[in-house]
């Protein structure tokens, strides 16, 4: 916006460049099947460890892999969390676009757009609604 501060404008690029990375690892075809495999042989490897927890004791090659994967599996979680809120918003940010550009459209006398505003415009008011209730501003 004209109005932002060069402090703002800078957080912003900087959080656009954040969500593009973000939705670069997203479209990673590679680093989404070593996602996968990581988290199914952490999972083949902690079935196994209970499995074997009862009858017998862990070796140090197993609790060193344990370790491992407990130290793993909360970076992954974070990295999905990051990409599920940035895809989130990203989605979010399209779609009120797209509301503004078909509520531009309306007033400029479009009767198409305008039929397809006035279905929307509830909905859309409605998803409004529910983000101020849960930041708590409504």
């Amino acid at each position: 916006m004209a109005h932002d501060s060069p402090e703002e404008r800078e957080k912003g690029e900087a959080l656009a460049r954040k969500l593009e990375q973000l939705l670069a690892m997203a479209r990673d075809k590679e680093l989404q099947a070593k996602i996968s495999q990581s988290v199914e042989a952490c999972l083949t490897f902690m079935k196994a460890m209970r499995e074997k927890v009862e009858y017998e004791p862990l070796s140090e090659d197993e609790l060193a892999m344990l370790d491992e994967a407990a130290e793993l599996l909360p970076k992954l979680q974070s990295l999905i969390h990051d990409c599920h809120l940035a895809l989130g918003n990203h989605l979010a940010l399209q779609a009120e676009t797209q509301y503004y550009h078909l509520k531009q459209l309306a007033e400029a006398g479009n009767l198409q757009a305008k039929e397809a505003f006035e279905k929307l415009q509830p909905h859309y008011r409605e998803i409004v609604r529910e983000r101020l209730d849960k930041q708590g501003l409504n």
